[in-house]
This record gives C-alpha cells, structure tokens and sequence, in this order.
C-alpha cells in the first residue's frame, strides 16, 4: 500500500488542485492496473492454460482411464474455475 500512498502524493504536488481529483484517479488507476498485472499475471492467460488441460484430461479420458493423480487434477483444475 506505500507504493500508492508515495505515487498519489507524488501527483498531489504534480496536480494540487481539487478540480484535478480525476487526472490523479486516472493515474491511480493504470498505477494500479500494472500492479495487478505484474503481481497476479494475466488472468485471461491463466484461465486458457486451464481450459486447455481439462480438454487435454477429458479427451484422455475416453481413451483410457485416468489415473488417480490424473482425476484429483482435472478435479483441482475444475474447483480454480
């Protein structure tokens, strides 16, 4: 939180009239877009990667069937969606 803290004081003296409150949100908020991107990754990304392996597991499974490991992870692919 003190990153955010020092960049929107940061823009308080850049812009220190009241009537700039939306150019400092505006800042804020691809500040914190960035944020979120760099600590959590992309999201869609994840998602797709996840779509990917439970199709991978279910075409594997009207092939053969799967192992124990093999269905406590499809199952654990299912609960993250």
């Amino acid at each position: 939180m003190a990153d955010f803290e020092v960049f929107w004081f940061d823009r308080c003296r850049e812009y220190p009239c009241d009537y700039r409150l939306v150019k400092k949100l505006g800042f804020l908020g691809k500040r914190l877009r960035q944020w979120n991107k760099s600590t959590f990754g992309d999201q869609n990304l994840k998602l797709i990667d996840i779509y990917n392996a439970i199709t991978t597991l279910e075409d594997l499974s009207e092939v053969r069937p799967l192992f124990v490991s093999e269905k406590s992870k499809l199952k654990g692919l299912n609960f993250e969606l």
